[in-house]
């Protein structure tokens, strides 16, 4: 089976639907997004979870697809910056849409410290006058990210997720070209469904 991801992880605004900004309603955390929970890894059995519990820290917390059920999506993705939603590429989230002349970004990681706009780190201050619950138009960096994947051969049958460990703000996922979920809450563990 084969799935391609289009995710766009949003710092602040989101293209959902020309009337639809959920990340302006107060009382929108996220659609699709499954509850959340503590972290478990998702062994293929009892076994295999016993035997990677007898590990050290580091060796069980890697990503091992012989004894459990997740994938890792770390690694090079297609990435596009935009310095707000009104320049950012309208229709990338389309199945068909070409972003081969995109640049190239490591996941997990910080687009300022791959040389993308530049860092701004604030404790006493937000760095553009709020206006709650509306975000600025002027200058509100938009990154899309794009990265192609196949769900492994007997998954067919299971509920598949992505788990976002650490989103900046908020973000929207499409999959082959179809909306599949938006959440946000900066830096919590958020799972979605396929």
């Amino acid at each position: 089976m084969n799935r391609n991801l289009l995710t766009f992880l949003l710092m602040l605004p989101l293209a959902l639907a020309a009337a639809n900004h959920p990340w302006e309603d107060p009382s929108m955390c996220g659609i699709n997004r499954e509850p959340m929970t503590a972290h478990f890894t998702p062994y293929i059995s009892e076994q295999a979870a016993l035997m990677r519990y007898s590990l050290d820290d580091v060796t069980r917390l890697a990503v091992d697809a012989a004894v459990e059920r997740r994938v890792s999506l770390d690694g090079t993705w297609r990435f596009h910056y935009s310095r707000n939603m009104s320049e950012a590429p309208a229709d990338c989230h389309a199945a068909s849409y070409d972003v081969s002349h995109w640049a190239t970004i490591q996941v997990p990681g910080s687009w300022e410290l791959q040389g993308f706009d530049i860092p701004i780190y604030t404790d006493v201050s937000y760095p553009f006058t709020p206006n709650p619950p509306y975000v600025p138009k002027d200058y509100n960096p938009v990154g899309d990210y794009v990265r192609d994947f196949t769900v492994p051969a007997g998954w067919e049958d299971d509920d598949i997720f992505l788990d976002f460990e650490g989103v900046e703000s908020a973000y929207a996922v499409w999959i082959n070209g179809h909306f599949a979920g938006y959440g946000e809450d900066s830096r919590h563990a958020e799972r979605g469904g396929l």
